[in-house]
């Protein structure tokens, strides 16, 4: 039994209605995050004045636009011919690139502070290099000496800085007090709190170099005496030389 003849034409119709129908693009995926503020051409619109884009809407033209590749092409040839021609780019092509360059280029940024190392806690290098004391001490005086490890002295000082004249100089007590002055002016000045690490450093072998020892381990040298890392001896020995001056003789 064949089917009657309404039956054909219909699937005859929707056989020709099928071939003749356009392939359908496939859907793209777009790599950009889910959000639900409407998506926004990245180029302006020629049309539009002020440069501002539409928003993205199926029923109408410009949508379609926007996703056209052709389109986006042919606005892409437009500016290339603006630019040729000399012509001003668009408002917010402008204040885009400027926003990326500023960006990119900013001055106030924290490679540029001199100060971002110390912000992010980095110590100056001087915290790690050790501070100097020398000791001078011979038959006729003792000098103590303390300076940065830059070389810069803090404070330099003798006997007779203190109040002790000629012979009265070369004596264990004056040396023992001349330790103690300086450890006071090192004290009341802070430098106790400064100083991580000293170096200290014996020339000559007058008596001054027992009393500053002495003091430097007593109660005198109680806030830096843990803080010595070294003890070095820069006493000048000769061997050769010049003759040396004969020992002088009293009577």
């Amino acid at each position: 039994m064949s089917p009657p003849p309404s039956c054909r034409l219909l699937a005859r119709g929707l056989l020709s209605n099928a071939t003749s129908m356009p392939p359908r693009a496939a859907p793209t995926i777009s790599s950009r995050p889910f959000t639900t503020s409407p998506s926004h051409s990245a180029l302006p619109d020629d049309s539009n004045p002020g440069g501002r884009s539409s928003s993205t809407n199926s029923s109408t033209p410009s949508s379609s636009n926007s996703s056209n590749p052709t389109a986006s092409f042919s606005y892409a040839q437009r500016l290339v011919q603006q630019a040729i021609a000399g012509k001003p780019a668009p408002a917010s092509l402008s204040n885009t690139a400027s926003t990326s360059a500023s960006a990119v280029f900013d001055p106030s940024g924290a490679d540029s502070n001199p100060d971002a190392s110390k912000q992010e806690g980095e110590k100056p290098m001087d915290y790690y290099r050790p501070f100097k004391m020398s000791v001078y001490a011979h038959r006729q005086n003792t000098h103590i000496t303390v300076s940065k490890p830059n070389g810069d002295a803090i404070i330099s000082l003798s006997c007779g800085n203190i109040g002790f004249k000629k012979s009265n100089r070369k004596k264990f007590d004056s040396a023992y007090q001349l330790a103690a002055f300086v450890m006071d002016s090192l004290y009341r000045d802070g430098w106790h709190l400064k100083i991580n690490a000293i170096e200290l450093t014996l020339r000559g072998f007058g008596q001054g170099r027992e009393a500053v020892t002495k003091a430097l381990t007593g109660y005198e040298g109680r806030l830096l005496k843990s803080k010595f890392i070294s003890v070095a001896d820069a006493t000048k020995i000769k061997f050769g030389g010049t003759r040396s001056p004969n020992p002088r003789r009293l009577g």
